[in-house]
């Protein structure tokens, strides 16, 4: 709607249209792998899981929503905006699962919907790709850097074309530069547009990689710069 100088408008609203007025729909489906460590020993595997659910009872009347992995795997996603399936009850079900001692399967993950009468809707989605997280950072984890514009090194993550570069204050905990690069080093701030390293100061960083639908990560790495 407009009037002189100013405008209105709705939000985007979700319909379907149903040949049977008694079966849910399942729409949107996304699996994507997540991969985090440090060079510790410390890792974690997971599931970034999604869904868009709709039931012509409308959304109380909807039991399960369920995923099942190529290993037969299940998993039970929410709409409650507390498993990182935004808000609650808007018909956006998710769950990211970070219990996994492995990479899961790639393959056909099955996305059910299942509603109070046992009707039933389905969708799949293909899990392309896994892929490991970047290691043998450098600097390393309380290690002295002695030039205010440090080398970041680390070693290639197979199949990967890209990746990014968050470099942290640690006493006030705010991104000082971040770069994305196609090699495996980087010169802190060598475009200009980051904060000069303060002598004395501590410092993080931390780096991320992705392709397809998976993504990785190295935790945050201590780091302190001293002209000494």
């Amino acid at each position: 709607a407009n009037l002189d100088d100013a405008q209105s408008n709705n939000g985007d609203i979700a319909f379907a249209y149903l040949a049977d007025p008694y079966i849910p729909v399942a729409t949107n489906p996304q699996v994507r792998y997540m991969h985090r460590g440090d060079d510790y020993g410390n890792e974690s595997y997971g599931l970034e899981l999604y869904v868009n659910a709709l039931d012509p009872q409308g959304l109380s009347d909807i039991a399960t929503v369920t995923v099942t992995s190529p290993n037969s795997d299940i998993y039970t996603l929410y709409d409650d905006g507390q498993h990182s399936d935004d808000g609650a009850n808007d018909g956006r079900y998710g769950n990211h699962i970070w219990d996994l001692t492995q990479a899961p399967p790639t393959g056909e993950y099955l996305f059910t919907v299942t509603d109070n009468s046992a009707n039933t809707a389905s969708v799949n989605d293909i899990l392309v790709v896994v892929i490991d997280y970047p290691r043998n950072l450098h600097p390393a984890y309380n290690e002295f850097v002695t030039t205010s514009n440090p080398v970041f090194s680390w070693d290639p993550v197979a199949g990967v074309t890209t990746y990014s570069i968050n470099v942290l204050d640690r006493n006030n905990n705010y991104t000082i530069w971040s770069a994305n690069t196609s090699n495996t080093s980087i010169i802190y701030n060598y475009n200009g547009s980051g904060a000069a390293l303060a002598d004395g100061n501590l410092y993080y960083w931390n780096l991320g990689t992705g392709i397809d639908d998976a993504s990785s990560w190295h935790d945050d790495v201590a780091f302190a710069y001293s002209s000494d």
